[in-house]
Order: C-alpha cells, then sequence, then structure tokens
C-alpha cells in the first residue's frame, strides 16, 4: 500500500540544539584537556495555570508552552510544581504522556488533592525571551499560561566537554553487560545528546559501542550507559565522552565507575574519581569564545592567496571535529540476535532493501542482489521462504511460506505501513500497541513505516504534535518515512506547503533529490526528541510511481540516483524501494522483476537504482562509522566520514543555488592533500589555500571524495 503524506497547517521550522561540546583533544592515556567556554545565555522562566477548583483535583493537567521566535526550550530544566499559600511543591511529570523537544513542551500531572485554589507552575530555562503556553485539564483548554511573580534573571551558562580513559581494560572471558555510570558534581548538569561510550580497536581508533537503549538512561543529573561485551573486546580499553553545563566558573568534575559483569556476576570493576583527572583549562582564546549554533563557526578561517599549506607528515590518523549523533552503526544490532545472525552487525552490511519485491527462483534473487538489494521488506506470503537463506539474503515481514521464526533470514518483525496516515491519534498507537504485543519474542528488529505526517504535523496542535514523537519512538528499532516527491502531485500544486515541514522547501525545491534528505532530518529531528536514536530508513521510488493511475512524472535515472546519495547524505541508515506503479509507462506490481526484460520501459531507471546501490554497499564500512560536523561551503550538501586512514567526503550541490563550480574548504587534518573522486579515476589537487574546486553539472550531480 502506497501512503501520500497527510498535510497540516503551515508550520514554523524547528531546529533541534546544537550540542554545546566543544572539539575534544586526541585522548593519550588518561589526561584530556577539559575547556568551558561560555554558552548562550539561559532566560529563567515560570507561568502558571489556573486556578484550581475543588472539583478539579485528582484530574489530568497538561501544560504546553511554546517557545519565543528564534529561541529554544531547555527540556532538562524544565518542573512542575504545585503552588498555594503555603508554598511550593514539586509534582511528578507523567513522562508516558508528556513530550519536550527545543521547540515546544507538553508536560502532564495530576492535580493533587488539596490544592483547591493552588495553581500547577511550570518553570525552566529558554535561551532567550521567557515562552508562552496554555493549560489543559483532562484534554479541554481553560487558560493561557502567566507570568509568574519574581522569576530569575537571566543566567550565564558554562559548557564543558569531558573524557577520559576508563583505568584498565575489559577483562578476557567477559561476556555479559558493561555498565559505565556517570555523576555531574553539585551545580552541574549533563548535556544528554553528547554522552557516547567508545571503545579502542587494534589500530588505535576509537569506536563507538552500541548502546542498550531499554537499559540505559541519561537525565541532567547523572546517566547509565550499559552495552555488551564479548571475546572482541577483552584487553580493550573504554573512553566515555559528553559535555555538562554548569552556572558557575567552576570546571564540571565527573566521576564514573566501570562495571563489566559475565553472566550474573561481576568480575570486575574500575574506578575513576575526580582525583584520578588532571583537568587543564582550554587555551584562552578558545575559553572566552562562545559556542555557536553554526558549523561554520568551527572552521578555521583558510589561508589567504599566495600562502602554501604545510603538508601533514604521514598518513592521517583522525578527525579532531564534534560529531554528529548516531545511534552505533551496525554495532546497533547487536541488540537483536537474529540480525546479528543475518550479518547486519558486519561494517560491511548496510541495508537495502525492496518493498513487495519476490521472486520464485534462485537466479531471480541473484537478479535481485546484482542490483545491489540484500534484504526484501514484506513480500506476498506465498514466496518460498528458502529462497532467503540459501542465496543470504535478509527478510522483513510476518512470514512467508513455510518460514520458520529460526529462519536465519529472517531478521526484523514488520509491524505496520502509513498508520499514522490512516487512524486517529490514539487508536493508531493502540494499533500499533497490540501488533508490538502479539509478537512472541523481540530477538529481531522491529520495523514500521510512516507517512509525511510524522515531519508535518498540524501548527499548535498538541495532541497531534505528541502523537508524532510517540509514533516514531515507542514502538519501532527500525523506522522509514515514504515521501514520494518525485511522483506525487503534491509538487504540481501551487502551494505544496513545504513550509509546513520540519525541514521546510520551496515549490522549486519540492521534485528534487535533496527534497528526500530533507525528509531523512526530519525523521532523524523526530526520532531524537525521546533522547535515543534508531535507524532511519528512507523509501524512494525506483520508477514513476503514477499515485492514481493516470498523471505522472517521469523520473529519470539521475534523479532516483540523487534522492538515494541525498538520503544518505542525511544519515539514512538503510534504503527502502517502492518497487510499483500504478499506471502509465511503468506499470508494475514488480519493476525489479520486470526489468529482466529488456523491452520494460523503465528498465533504466531500476538499472540506475541498482548502480547507486552498488556505489553505497561498496562504502558500507565508511558509512557504518559516525559521521563529522564540518561546513565545506557554500552551496553544498555535504557528509563527511573518517574510515581506514582516510576521510570521504559525500557531497551534492544544495538545490538552493543554480548548479555549477563548488569549493570546498577542508578540515585542517586534510589541506595539503590530494583529492581521489571515487569511481571516477581521477584527482584533485588542492589550490595554494587548501582548498579545491569540482563541477556539479546539474541538481542531481554527486560526488565522494577520499582524503587520506
Amino acid at each position: 500500500m502506497i501512503h501520500i503524506p497527510c498535510l497540516g497547517l503551515p508550520l514554523p521550522a524547528r531546529t533541534p540544539r546544537r550540542s554545546r561540546a566543544l572539539t575534544l583533544a586526541a585522548l593519550t592515556g588518561l589526561v584530556l584537556p577539559l575547556g568551558i567556554s561560555p554558552a548562550s545565555a539561559a532566560t529563567s522562566f515560570r507561568l502558571d495555570g489556573p486556578t484550581i477548583d475543588a472539583d478539579q483535583e485528582g484530574r489530568g493537567i497538561a501544560l504546553r508552552i511554546n517557545p519565543a521566535s528564534g529561541t529554544q526550550l531547555d527540556c532538562d530544566s524544565l518542573s512542575l510544581q504545585a503552588v498555594e499559600a503555603g508554598g511550593a511543591n514539586d509534582l511528578a511529570i507523567d513522562w508516558q504522556a508528556s513530550g519536550c523537544w527545543s521547540g515546544g513542551a507538553n508536560l502532564v500531572t495530576t492535580i493533587p488533592a488539596g490544592l483547591a485554589s493552588g495553581r500547577v507552575r511550570i518553570t525552566g530555562q529558554s535561551d532567550g525571551h521567557a515562552p508562552s503556553g496554555t493549560a489543559s485539564i483532562d484534554g479541554t483548554e481553560v487558560q493561557a499560561l502567566v507570568g509568574a511573580q519574581g522569576a530569575e534573571a537571566s543566567t550565564q551558562e558554562l559548557a564543558g566537554s569531558f573524557g577520559w580513559v576508563v583505568p584498565g581494560t575489559i577483562p578476557q572471558g567477559a561476556s555479559g553487560r558493561l555498565s559505565m555510570r556517570v555523576i555531574p558534581t553539585r551545580g552541574a548538569s549533563l548535556d544528554c545528546d553528547s554522552v557516547s561510550l567508545e571503545v579502542q580497536d587494534e589500530s588505535g581508533r576509537w569506536q563507538a559501542m552500541a548502546v542498550d537503549r531499554g537499559a540505559s538512561g541519561c537525565w541532567s543529573g547523572g546517566a547509565h550507559i550499559v552495552s555488551s561485551v564479548a571475546d572482541r573486546h577483552a584487553g580493550r580499553p573504554v573512553r566515555l565522552r559528553g559535555t555538562a553545563v554548569r552556572t558557575s566558573s567552576a570546571q564540571p568534575v565527573m566521576v564514573a565507575s566501570l562495571e563489566v559483569a559475565g553472566r550474573s556476576q561481576r568480575v570486575g570493576v574500575k574506578t575513576v574519581s575526580s582525583a584520578d583527572i588532571e583537568l587543564t583549562p582550554a587555551p584562552s582564546a578558545e575559553a572566552s569564545a562562545p559556542v555557536s549554533q553554526a558549523p561554520a563557526a568551527q572552521n578555521p578561517a583558510p589561508q589567504g592567496p599566495g600562502t602554501t599549506p604545510t603538508r601533514p607528515a604521514g598518513s592521517v590518523t583522525g578527525l579532531d571535529l564534534p560529531r554528529i549523533p548516531w545511534e552505533g552503526g551496525a554495532d546497533y544490532y547487536r541488540a537483536f540476535p537474529d540480525a546479528e545472525r543475518a550479518g547486519w552487525t558486519d561494517p560491511a552490511h548496510f541495508p537495502i532493501s525492496v518493498w513487495w519485491g519476490g521472486a520464485s527462483t534462485d537466479a531471480e534473487v541473484q537478479y535481485d542482489k546484482s542490483l545491489g538489494i540484500n534484504t526484501y521488506a514484506v513480500t506476498s506470503p506465498e514466496m518460498d521462504s528458502s529462497l532467503f537463506a540459501r542465496n543470504k539474503v535478509s527478510y522483513i515481514g510476518s512470514g512467508t511460506r513455510n518460514q520458520s521464526r529460526n529462519d536465519p533470514a529472517w531478521a526484523g518483525d514488520y509491524l505496520d505501513d502509513g498508520v499514522d496516515g490512516r487512524f486517529e491519534a490514539a487508536q493508531g498507537l493502540g494499533h500499533l500497541q497490540n501488533l508490538a504485543n502479539q509478537l512472541p519474542d523481540h530477538r529481531k528488529v522491529r520495523y514500521a513505516n510512516f507517512t509525511g505526517m510524522v515531519i508535518s504535523w498540524h501548527k499548535n496542535n498538541a495532541r497531534w504534535d505528541t502523537a508524532a514523537t510517540d509514533y516514531t519512538s515507542r514502538f519501532t528499532d527500525v523506522m522509514s518515512l515514504d515521501t514520494y516527491w518525485y511522483s506525487s502531485n503534491q509538487c504540481d500544486w501551487e502551494n505544496p506547503n513545504g513550509f509546513a515541514y520540519q525541514v521546510p522547501f520551496a515549490k522549486k525545491n519540492c521534485r528534487t533529490g535533496q527534497n528526500y534528505g530533507r525528509s531523512v532530518q526530519s525523521l532523524r529531528w523526530r526520532d531524537a526528541q525521546d533522547g535515543r536514536l534508531q535507524p532511519v530508513w528512507n523509501f524512494i521510488e525506483n520508477v514513476d510511481v503514477t499515485v492514481d493511475g493516470t498523471s505522472h512524472h517521469d523520473v529519470t535515472a539521475a534523479q532516483i540516483k540523487a534522492a538515494a546519495i541525498s538520503s544518505i547524505i542525511h544519515e539514512a541508515r538503510g534504503l527502502v524501494w517502492f518497487n510499483q506503479s500504478f499506471g502509465g509507462r511503468c506499470s508494475t506490481g514488480n519493476a525489479v522483476r520486470d526489468s529482466q526484460r529488456k523491452d520494460y520501459p523503465c528498465r533504466d531507471q531500476v538499472l540506475a537504482m541498482g548502480e547507486v546501490n552498488n556505489l553505497v554497499l561498496s562504502l558500507a564500512p565508511v558509512l557504518n562509522t559516525q559521521s563529522y560536523e564540518w561546513d565545506f561551503g557554500d552551496g553544498l550538501d555535504t557528509m563527511l566520514k573518517f574510515h581506514d586512514g582516510a576521510a570521504h567526503i559525500f557531497a551534492m550541490s544544495d538545490d538552493l543555488t543554480a548548479p555549477g563550480r563548488r569549493t570546498f574548504r577542508v578540515p585542517p587534518e586534510l589541506r595539503g592533500r590530494t583529492v581521489e573522486v571515487v569511481g571516477e579515476n581521477r584527482t584533485i589537487t588542492p589550490a595554494a589555500d587548501g582548498t579545491f574546486s569540482d563541477d556539479f553539472a546539474t541538481v542531481d550531480s554527486y560526488r565522494v571524495y577520499r582524503i587520506g
């Protein structure tokens, strides 16, 4: 079934708060310089709900707040109090029903007994003017929130990056859970988005460890990060990284413990205390500069014309740059035994699936594999399940003919498609919960696809906005989105409502490959609202969908490849190819299968899908590493990775400026080094100022560069 995005009213873009983490110096042993730098000024606010009547005690109350234009909320700072003549007492927040993101919050609690004539108050901080809001009781809006008297004045926060290596290594024979606990000193709070756990590999590089989201937790007052260990980790050092903030000039000292458990018994405990860590202030020039939310501010200024950068000696060993938040790459799937058995934890594996692809012979499956397809996402229940394992491909679905749940190819359980677009919120959430409850185990990844509604919710509609976060956070381990920008008639509307989306777009940018990347960026933003990340995949059509059976846009081979690369650049962790067309020249129930016929009118598009799939698979070990933040320059859409001694730059021109020549400003470690253009048998010699330039002839053009 295909679902076209359902649109709400125009919605202002919300931009998630960037991590306050400063650039970390390379770790050599236990000592890591810790930089303190002023963050943005924080405005403390207090907003009061309505006066409570006696008959309202025991009922649910929700306080919805919206930050002032251009400002963001600090979700960790929010709290609720019951305020009466005798003072104020904290109220427990129902986090199952509540939600918070940088662009708004909806906090729910129960009105306590004895609060008649009192009020419920919300307090917190934003990075600018105090927000506004409304209160509702049992779902009925009752009053706008009003500013409370005596709100505190603005204070200046200080952000510090921390990182250390835990003394000792993971013991031999440990096969269980690894637990890191971090506790900030009094007056400091953690930035949960910044906390990560890493292990050092044999080459000395630090690799992120997959976090057990169900067993881990993080809040402003501490974090408990849990991962799994196996024999391959034995003898390896572990480190914890992140950011803490406080409102005084003291440095945020941390305390952490490492627990390694073998089955149910702890076999080793290592402790790091403040006395073990030498905390060195960053250089004064860096310490006095405010942390910017713009990546460009992290870039050093290019050297002037006529200067020749010094070529770094030897190979590149890494990049000293902030990281893009991620879920852990291939290691993420270690939490799901059946996905691991299917090979998903191999860094050379990158999920590329076909929707209702189906095959009846080994030869057909091998043809599909030649097009880069390694996973079948939902297919006919009559398909012979033995084809999957015999041909070393994976299956996500509800079981096919004669398929045992122990089939080694069955890696994922399929929940449903487009529930957010087919149900009212409460019914849709209940439907997904029922489907999840019916599954006999959680050995497989749980997968669902959503429509554009989760990234384009109605403006100022708290119920729908909260539902969007619930849809994308409560049920799935992997999720995707279908917004078929090339095929959708939406792009032909006089107003395609592009500004209703989380990452907005103009009409002229609706039918571009870059808009597929915007969809991924928006869904990743939505996914991050609960503080836990999962892999986000993206749907792309491999032929003209012709959604209404008659009108259609002729999708070109170049556009198909551009949509895939844009999705990857915006951190898609998998691709799902919509494989059907409902009319017109490409009409088919299985485009991949029909492409085996040379007379199929849309065969070139399917072969283009195969070309870009195989490029992606060839770069899977690179894609399964954590990306870096870096702004290469104007008119570009890029992703930066580092693997096996080389940086990899995935690049397209943006669709906001005309295609043409683009100039790349590279990080300091890469200046003066020859640039290899992957797959084109050519290199680029950098200019004297360390930059390099290349041509992007069309909006669909893309490049992958390797610098080592």
